[in-house]
């Protein structure tokens, strides 16, 4: 079945599609190679809740997007959209087709919250699927929030792949997105990434990441990683507060890569187990242009004994500071990224023993007598429990999502195909090849098309609002 939305909301009034209160969870939308199992064009006001999508084609829940324009176009817009309480697991799609599992394409005023996505793969030229694609995707966003996801198994966890400015004549900046108390564990991609359509694309607008903890990230790719160094200017200011960075060991992952922005802040965050815990590159063709990032704050940041942090990589002056030390000794004249004298002076390094109740199995709340307890000026945590109080991840009291266990679908996501192995190859403590050998082709009996329950009256009626196409291969609002 394919659900597209062709209606309107209104601010207090929102369109909602969802399962019938109790039944959150047993509304299965299966894909089977469809396209997009809920479209929602460029409608406003619409909330989706309590679905549970399996084996979407391309994306799980999308709108249509406004590639290539600099400014909004107000008419294509999807405006006040809430996605929430959902489970989007093994989507798929073609090499190159922006695969993600939600697909918040020319977007404005969107939530998505407390949503559970999982395994999402694009076909590789080889022919198998081994290549991650993304978690939440967006060509083109503003005042997104982002808020109590949990993501895994992905390339990217948010990836906002271009970019609005308000007018051509000014590039005023537009707010993009607050992205806070997210989980996300990406395989070797960036949890958290801001990028460039193409050379020449809109610079991005003014982010708030907060509260999050991200990791998997490998390969020189960062926790959050800005590449917008190609775009028509200067990405507007980023704030990365009270994140737990985590790069697991893994060869080449960074902390925090960031080449394009004129305001930098970072402040609270615990980064470890990283091969740098920042990043600030310059390329000789983004001085020339003025496209420089520019950290003006840092500081209250807990390091791992391992500090290492590059400035002006690649500017043909690079430096690389082995101790924090030496990075607070740092002016702001010795350095073009740097906006601020001796950065990071109340920040620590030190060795993460004792910090977190249970290291070895991410459990990364602070432990009694953590160093992060009450490190911040204002008496607060460092780190993603700023409060000690945070729900990081999903939110409680929400079923989960689950499918059989199937032996060797060591990515939980219900079938057993060639990104298990490749989980395999990397990790041969999860499990036997051999049951990947022996389960091979297999999916999970119980992901299957059920029916959509009849709305009850504390909903709108969705039938005026929505088609159901149901048996049909191909969505209704393919263009």
């Amino acid at each position: 079945s394919n659900i597209c939305v062709n209606k309107n909301g209104t601010p207090g009034n929102l369109i909602t599609i969802q399962a019938a209160p109790g039944e959150e969870g047993q509304v299965t939308l299966d894909g089977q190679g469809n396209k997009v199992p809920i479209h929602l064009q460029n409608s406003n006001y619409i909330r989706v809740r309590g679905f549970n999508l399996v084996n979407s084609w391309g994306q799980g829940i999308a709108s249509w997007g406004q590639a290539g324009n600099h400014v909004a176009d107000p008419t294509k817009l999807s405006v006040g959209v809430v996605i929430e309480n959902n489970s989007i697991q093994n989507t798929k799609g073609p090499f190159g087709a922006n695969v993600s599992a939600i697909g918040m394409w020319g977007s404005q005023d969107w939530e998505v919250r407390n949503n559970y996505i999982n395994s999402v793969e694009e076909l590789n030229s080889n022919g198998t699927f081994d290549r991650m694609g993304n978690g939440i995707q967006s060509y083109g966003v503003i005042n997104a929030l982002v808020e109590n996801n949990y993501i895994k198994n992905v390339g990217s966890g948010v990836f906002w792949k271009d970019h609005f400015v308000e007018d051509l004549a000014t590039r005023g900046s537009v707010f993009e997105s607050e992205i806070r108390y997210n989980r996300i564990e990406v395989s070797g991609g960036r949890p958290i990434n801001i990028g460039a359509r193409a050379t020449g694309s809109p610079e991005a607008g003014e982010n708030i990441i907060r509260n999050n903890i991200l990791s998997g990230q490998a390969g020189t790719n960062a926790g959050v990683h800005v590449a917008m160094a190609g775009t028509f200017g200067q990405s507007a200011k980023i704030r990365i507060e009270n994140n737990l960075i985590d790069g697991e060991g893994l060869a080449g992952a960074d902390g925090i890569n960031i080449d394009a922005s004129e305001d930098i802040s970072l402040t609270g965050n615990i980064i470890m187990r990283t091969a740098s815990d920042a990043v600030y590159t310059v390329f000789s063709s983004q001085a020339a242009l003025g496209k420089l990032p520019v950290l003006n704050e840092s500081d209250y940041n807990i390091y791992d004994a391992s500090f290492r942090i590059s400035a002006d990589k690649f500017s043909g002056a690079d430096r690389t500071f082995g101790t924090l030390f030496f990075w607070n000794f740092q002016l702001a004249s010795q350095l073009q990224s740097l906006n601020v004298d001796n950065p990071d002076g109340n920040s620590i390094n030190q060795d993460m023993t004792g910090f977190f109740v249970d290291l070895a199995n991410k459990d990364y709340r602070n432990a009694p007598g953590s160093p992060a307890l009450g490190f911040m000026p204002d008496g607060t945590n460092a780190g993603p429990y700023q409060t000690s109080h945070e729900v990081i991840g999903l939110l409680p009291n929400w079923p989960l999502y689950t499918v059989p266990e199937l032996s060797g679908d060591f990515d939980e996501d219900g079938d057993i195909d060639g990104a298990d192995f490749l989980l395999w190859q990397r990790d041969p403590s999860i499990g036997s090849l051999s049951e990947w050998v022996a389960g091979f082709g297999t999916t999970s009996t119980t992901i299957a098309a059920v029916g959509v329950p009849e709305p009850t009256t504390a909903a709108l009626s969705i039938l005026a609002a929505i088609s159901f196409l149901a048996g049909r291969r191909r969505p209704c609002c393919l263009r």
